[in-house]
Formats: C-alpha cells, sequence, structure tokens
C-alpha cells in the first residue's frame, strides 16, 4: 500500500512538472513570435518610409523648380536651343531646390521669395536683357515677357497632362517687322527622374512687313531639337 501511495507522489509531481514546463515553453513560443512581428512590422514600416521619402525626394517641386519645368532633386541644367538657351544658358540651384546662381544674371524675388525676373546688362547698351515671369498657381510660366535692346515680346504657354509644356505662342516687334510664331513640342526623351531631356519643337513663324503690306505675311514652318543636360544631388 506504502509503495502505491509513493507511485502516485511520483506520478503527480512528474504531471505537475510537466505540466509546469509546458506552460513555460507555450509562453516562451507566444513571446517569441511577438517579438518576431514587432520585428518585422518595423522592418515594413521603414522600408514604406524609405519608399516615401524616396518618392518625395525625387519628385520634389520648388517654386524655382517649376518655374523652368523641373523636379526632383536637380544641381543643375544646361539648355540648348530655346529661350532658355539664348538666353541663360546654364543655372545652378541649391540642394533644397532654390534658384542659386545664373551667370551674369541678377535674380528678383517678390516678397513670397517667387522668382519674378532675371536680368543682365545688354551687350548692346545700357538698357538690360530681362526675362519678366507671370506664373499660374503652381508656379508655372504661362507668359515671359522677353525686353531687351530696342527688342521686346511675349511668349505664352499651355500644358499637357504631364505638366509638360504642350505649345508656345510668341507675338512681337522689330523695327518695321510683326512677328507671331506658334511652337508645338514632343517630348523625346524623359529622364529617371522624370524630366525631360530631349524634345522636337515645330514652328510656324508669320512674318508682316509693316513697310510692304502688299505683299501679305510671309510663313515658315522650321523643327529643331532641343535638349538640356540636368544634374542631380545624390541622396
Amino acid at each position: 500500500m506504502k509503495k502505491l501511495a509513493l507511485l502516485f507522489v511520483v506520478i503527480v509531481v512528474v504531471l505537475s512538472t510537466s505540466c509546469g514546463n509546458s506552460a513555460k515553453r507555450e509562453q516562451e513560443i507566444r513571446d517569441s513570435l511577438r517579438a518576431d512581428s514587432i520585428k518585422k512590422d518595423s522592418i515594413i514600416r521603414a522600408k514604406i518610409d524609405s519608399i516615401r521619402e524616396d518618392s518625395m525626394w525625387r519628385n520634389r517641386e520648388t517654386p524655382d523648380l517649376a518655374l523652368f519645368n523641373l523636379h526632383g532633386p536637380v544641381k543643375s541644367v544646361t539648355f540648348n536651343k530655346g529661350i532658355y538657351a539664348d538666353f541663360v544658358k546654364t543655372m545652378i540651384f541649391s540642394k533644397d531646390g532654390k534658384l542659386q546662381s545664373v551667370a551674369r544674371h541678377n535674380i528678383k524675388r517678390n516678397g513670397a521669395g517667387i522668382v519674378t525676373q532675371l536680368s543682365k546688362p545688354s551687350d548692346f547698351g545700357s538698357i538690360p536683357d530681362a526675362l519678366d515671369f507671370t506664373c499660374d498657381k503652381q508656379n508655372r510660366p504661362v507668359s515671359v515677357f522677353v525686353g531687351g535692346h530696342e527688342y521686346g515680346y511675349t511668349n505664352r504657354y499651355t500644358y499637357d497632362e504631364n505638366g509638360f509644356i504642350a505649345s508656345e505662342s510668341c507675338k512681337g516687334a522689330a523695327e518695321s517687322l510683326e512677328f507671331h510664331d506658334v511652337t508645338r513640342y514632343k517630348y523625346l526623351n524623359i529622364d529617371n527622374y522624370g524630366n525631360w531631356t530631349s524634345r522636337k519643337a515645330t514652328e510656324v513663324e508669320t512674318i508682316i512687313d509693316l513697310c510692304d503690306e502688299e505683299s501679305g505675311p510671309e510663313r515658315k514652318t522650321t523643327t529643331r531639337t532641343e535638349t538640356r543636360i540636368i544634374t542631380y544631388y545624390e541622396k
């Protein structure tokens, strides 16, 4: 009888120990799974934050960048052909997207810090060459007045669904001539940041000679390829 009682006690102790170890093991598994879940959530959040930050960096658009149809971490842009190539050629931007310098040019801003004019000493006299900007709410130019020594004209712009300039119209006068140009653009190359680097321009030019009105307006169509070289800041 005593042996049976002792055997019963042993069994109870073994079972109690086994249940205790099992419960402890289960808790350890739960804690491990919870830690793994927290770690995975942290990694996922970090990846999402990184993707979001990278997207903001790549697609950032400041008023100064928008003025020249740019976005992203632009460091510099050099134009080949077109109004900016003829007038300013190369622009330098700070890392926070602010127009920093344009060779030989003064940068004029309004009270809100928005660029309203680029000007430089004229090659022909004391009257400066200048670009005066009128912009929409997104700070994209809707018109640019180009003025200089004994000349002046206004370029007006429309935009496509991608935010690129779709067309440009220009009216002006020089000496005894009046002219009206309409240029339409087709974009040939877009870089990894979504900025155009090459486009085809088809220009229809109408010229009226005020001293020879009987001959009527002269019209001609020309095409050209405009390119720009863009450098970027590294993240």
